[in-house]
């Protein structure tokens, strides 16, 4: 093998999965990366729509975020259930962005 870390099978959902993915990420692999966004990505896109409720927007902000993981790759790898919350909270305060960036009708 070429230095790619082997990833969790697509049916292992655990945390711990998630904190290989994460690791592997750090490491720069793009696959770890759609795995992850595979997984997480209803709750990123339901929390930025339940704010905006505007469904394109919503897509801005749920690629927003999954771009911001993979630029900040590089930071200590978080514990699953932290990482979660760190998706529901980067959701929820660049979709509050939006709002405050957007024209009042």
């Amino acid at each position: 093998m070429s230095g790619t870390q082997a990833l969790p099978s697509l049916g292992t959902c655990t945390r711990q999965a998630d904190e290989e993915l994460l690791t592997a990420i750090s490491e720069g692999n793009p696959l770890a990366l759609e795995k992850l966004y595979d997984r997480h990505s209803t709750l990123v896109y339901s929390v930025a729509l339940g704010v905006l409720h505007d469904p394109d927007s919503a897509e801005d902000v749920l690629f927003d975020v999954f771009i911001t993981l993979w630029r900040a790759a590089k930071i200590p790898i978080l514990p699953a259930h932290q990482f979660t919350a760190w998706l529901a909270i980067s959701s929820h305060r660049l979709a509050m962005a939006v709002l405050t960036k957007s024209p009042t009708p």
